[in-house]
């Protein structure tokens, strides 16, 4: 299991007990997963898988369940990224 370099400062953030931030991990961010993330509540979202295409099959229920929600989505493929 590789991890994500940032994993620290996202621990740190979710073990603040002054802070906001929830941290959910998933394997596949589905939509039951949204669901338990309770995106449908959420201010902001960041998708940072290794996979484009995971990315945006996440990102579009998530849109769906709240549609003000701010994403962040993580893109490797630049061209993809700009559409």
């Amino acid at each position: 299991m590789e991890r994500h370099r940032d994993a620290g400062r996202f621990c740190a953030l979710h073990a603040d007990p002054r802070s906001l931030v929830e941290l959910l991990v998933s394997a596949r961010p589905d939509e039951r997963t949204l669901r338990a993330a309770e995106v449908e509540w959420a201010a902001a979202l960041a998708l940072t898988y290794r996979d484009d295409q995971v990315n945006m099959t996440a990102a579009l229920p998530a849109r769906t369940l709240n549609p003000s929600v701010r994403l962040v989505v993580r893109m490797f493929h630049r061209e993809r990224g700009r559409h």
